[in-house]
């Protein structure tokens, strides 16, 4: 019948749809059974979170540069298939994504085909914080309006900064971390 019925899910309604919109969901999203925790899983991941934010995110910031984004994987007829397969073909060898690291295999090298954590298109903060925007953040961490500002505790902010800056590495993780507070101090700075 529909996407519903391929993936192994039964609806208490009698009625299905093929390509399903976010506001006809709704109504059916509470009347689902599923027929095993995987597919329960994985289709909360792909209607509710996080991929339907991933999106949103990815369609803002390309359309804001004037870029057309496409996601290859998710056209509907390729996620219905997806859906649709067999939990085996999910998972397998202690790995997830299964098909698709089976069909790439002979194209690929091994540690890139059997890498577990993701790769996305971050920004190289860490590299961007060891060099270039190093004065920057110096000054930023050590202004007076940044040690004071009662949204954050600007002295431990600064402690850390230059601990860093003294052990010469900086992870991404660190990155991530610390740039909400260099961010919107520029934007209050800014108001």
């Amino acid at each position: 019948f529909s996407l519903f019925r391929k993936i192994g899910i039964k609806s208490k309604k009698k009625y299905f749809y093929d390509i399903i919109s976010k506001e006809e969901l709704i109504p059916i999203r509470n009347n689902l059974e599923y027929t095993n925790s995987l597919d329960e899983s994985l289709f909360k991941q792909f209607f509710q979170s996080p991929l339907p934010g991933i999106l949103n995110q990815y369609d803002r910031c390309s359309m804001a540069n004037g870029v057309e984004c496409r996601m290859p994987f998710m056209d509907y007829r390729i996620v219905c298939f997806l859906f649709a397969l067999p939990r085996e073909y999910k998972l397998g060898h202690g790995y997830t994504k299964r098909i698709i690291r089976d069909a790439i295999q002979p194209y690929l090298p091994a540690d890139i085909v059997y890498r577990t954590w993701k790769v996305g298109f971050n920004a190289p903060l860490n590299d961007w914080f060891a060099d270039p925007l190093k004065p920057w953040i110096l000054d930023v961490v050590n202004s007076h309006d940044f040690l004071t500002n009662e949204n954050w505790n600007g002295k431990a902010i600064a402690d850390f900064v230059h601990k860093k800056y003294q052990s010469q590495v900086w992870g991404q993780e660190e990155c991530m971390q610390l740039w909400p507070y260099l961010s919107a101090f520029e934007l209050l700075q800014k108001v």
